[in-house]
Order: C-alpha cells, then sequence, then structure tokens
C-alpha cells in the first residue's frame, strides 16, 4: 500500500489481534455485504458489488427484468439478478 499513511487506515481487532486495513478495503468488503432485508441498490452500488461497470449493470438489470423504480429512483433487485447470473452459467 504505497502512500498510505496509518491515518488513511482502519483499525481492526479480531481475536485479540490488532490489524489495519486501507479504507479501499474496507469500503469493497461492505460493499459485498448483503445486509439483512436490504437487497435494493443504485445502479452503481450494483455495478460495484458485482464488479462491472455502471453502463453494463444498466444493461444486465434491464435484461434481468430487475430494475424496480420507486418516486422516480431507480433501484437494481440484487435478488433477481443473482438469479439471473446463475440462469446464464
Amino acid at each position: 500500500m504505497a502512500g498510505n499513511g496509518i491515518d488513511e487506515l482502519v483499525r481492526c481487532e479480531f481475536n485479540n489481534e490488532v490489524f489495519y486495513i486501507s479504507n479501499e478495503v474496507l469500503s469493497e468488503v461492505l460493499l459485498r455485504m448483503h445486509f439483512r432485508g436490504r437487497h435494493l441498490f443504485r445502479y452503481k452500488e450494483a455495478a460495484a458489488l458485482y464488479g462491472i461497470s455502471e453502463g453494463k449493470m444498466k444493461i444486465l438489470a434491464k435484461k434481468a427484468d430487475a430494475v424496480r423504480k420507486t418516486d422516480g429512483v431507480a433501484l437494481v433487485d440484487i435478488r433477481v439478478m443473482d438469479q439471473y447470473i446463475d440462469d446464464m452459467v
């Protein structure tokens, strides 16, 4: 992690061990976690979750019929996306 100072790292404790991870790694881990009850994500969040571009997410979400619109906001239902991806493989 060249260039990262201690201020840019997050202190973590596990089994009485202390270690530090970058904010970037922590963000990636949190984005990949499926929070209880949360299954609708904005395109940008869903794209990060699947590791694809936002444009590609829009295309795939529409093909999968996974787009839900509420109050003018388009959200991707990742339960539907997961099923769509499983069916494609």
